[in-house]
């Protein structure tokens, strides 16, 4: 359990994870320990597609909600849905002129034919149909600026379909395969879980290898020094941190003359810095890896990579 408490502020929350027990009293609430769900637990989309009903779910690593796509006014949910104010798609229009001798005016004679099954004019439908899709939902749910990875799950030939209609940049390359219509969500969280996982535990190693190149060319874009970390995370000036899980150093970080004051004990008015850093990093659009000690680099409680030197 996790709880926040304030003069104005009693919060609250049931986590599925566990923690060492930890009191802080400070200036601003502690989150550091909840930051491992942000990553390697953190959120993603499941995109469920098929020509007569679309999904959407919203999950972490420990659970998922679906979401209610039909509140969404350009959203369309279905292949008929999308079609039925298109007149071209819905009738096929063919429009001849023919000349008014009196006045050398045209008018308009059309000849309706009913919407045809051949393979091409279908695909040509459900493209039109995906493009519309992924504008509404890139327009309501998915943000560039979060980069929350998106799994699509589908029949074989409806992913690549979507993925070319698609300009969320976020999504994954594997998908889950089938028919998503009558799948519980529980059970397709529980297929595209490995997905996102894999991702996950990518960008951490993205991460480290970025980091090491960096510090090894003497770049002055990575540090593992609290002492230039600190500040730059309050300046905005971090890209991504790697931060031990379950370790603290305590400390004072005097905002106007940028200086750190380390303390190998806690004392009256000191905050964790590591915390420090890392609720920076992410209010200043950062990305924040939370693991075990010995993940991150030199046996150091931090390391980070700056936006520029």
């Amino acid at each position: 359990v996790a709880i926040f408490i304030s003069k104005n502020i009693f919060h609250y929350y049931i986590l599925p994870l566990e923690f060492e027990e930890l009191v802080v009293v400070s200036d601003r609430f502690h989150v550091k320990p909840l930051l491992q769900i942000l990553n390697n637990n953190g959120r993603f989309y499941i995109l469920g597609l098929s020509q007569n009903k679309v999904r959407m779910l919203v999950s972490s690593g420990y659970r998922c909600q679906e979401i209610d796509l039909t509140a969404l006014a350009d959203v369309p949910t279905s292949l008929a849905e999308a079609l039925k104010y298109d007149d071209v798609s819905e009738k096929q229009l063919q429009m001849h002129t023919t000349a008014r001798s009196a006045v050398n005016a045209q008018s308009g004679v059309f000849h309706g034919q009913g919407v045809g099954t051949d393979d091409a004019e279908q695909k040509t439908n459900i493209m039109r149909f995906f493009k519309a899709l992924a504008k509404g939902l890139e327009k309501n749910i998915l943000h560039h600026d979060e980069q929350v990875p998106l799994v699509l799950a589908g029949v074989d030939f409806l992913i690549p379909m979507y993925k070319e209609a698609n300009s969320y940049q976020y999504f994954m390359e594997d998908a889950v395969t089938g028919n998503p219509e009558n799948i519980s969500p529980e059970e397709l969280h529980s297929q595209a879980l490995p997905i996102v996982e894999n991702y996950w535990n990518n960008s951490y190693k993205k991460a480290l290898d970025a980091y090491n190149e960096l510090l090894g060319n003497n770049t002055g874009n990575a540090s593992n020094s609290l002492e230039e970390i600190v500040p730059a995370a309050y300046y905005q000036k971090i890209d991504t941190l790697l931060v031990a899980k379950g370790e603290h150093k305590w400390g004072l970080f005097d905002k106007g003359s940028q200086k750190v004051q380390l303390h190998s004990e806690e004392e009256t008015g000191d905050e964790d810095l590591l915390d420090l850093a890392a609720a920076h990093t992410l209010i200043n659009g950062g990305s924040v890896f939370v693991v075990e000690p010995e993940k991150v680099p030199a046996n150091k409680p931090v390391a980070a990579i700056f936006r520029y030197s």
